[in-house]
């Protein structure tokens, strides 16, 4: 369930306008850095591209939101 739900961050994040999910940006990021040392290979995998993703797209924001 974890890697489902890590698959639908990723797709939200890298599909959609940043500004539709503008509220999401911290729980977001939170589930991808809780993740990202999941001791399944997969779901680590997930949160960590979702992590690329969203500090791409945030560029300057990104460590105001990872802080």
């Amino acid at each position: 369930m974890h890697k489902f739900g890590m698959f639908l961050i990723d797709d939200m994040i890298e599909y959609l306008d940043l500004e539709l999910i503008a509220d999401k940006w911290l729980s977001f990021t939170e589930a991808l850095l809780r993740f990202a040392t999941d001791k399944t290979l997969f779901v680590r995998q997930a949160a960590i591209y979702g992590i690329g993703v969203l500090a791409s797209k945030l560029k300057d924001q990104w460590p105001q939101v990872s802080d």
